[in-house]
């Protein structure tokens, strides 16, 4: 997941839930200028402070763990795409 898809994501999910950014701090042990700066997209925050605002929120970890690893998954288009051009590159050789 990007940042600022991250960001707003844990927006979404604090009003969801009814929560001001203040009642996050509160919860999270966070700065304010922190939150407000990873909902606006503007910095990536550290695994620690992602644990903590996914504490607050109620969020479980293994739902964020498995969109990493979907995201960072090659897809098998790539594959056949490497596979074509390394048979087309022998083809010409010969």
């Amino acid at each position: 997941m990007k940042q600022p898809e991250l960001g707003r994501k844990i927006s979404e999910i604090r009003k969801a839930k009814g929560l001001t950014q203040e009642e996050l701090v509160e919860m999270s042990n966070l700065n304010v200028r922190t939150i407000q700066r990873i909902e606006a997209g503007e910095v990536t925050p550290r695994s620690y402070t992602i644990k903590a605002l996914f504490e607050a929120l109620g969020i479980q970890e293994n739902i964020k763990l498995k969109e990493v690893e979907n995201e960072k998954a090659v897809p098998s288009i790539l594959y056949l795409a490497l596979a074509g051009g390394i048979l087309y590159f022998f083809a010409s050789i010969f």
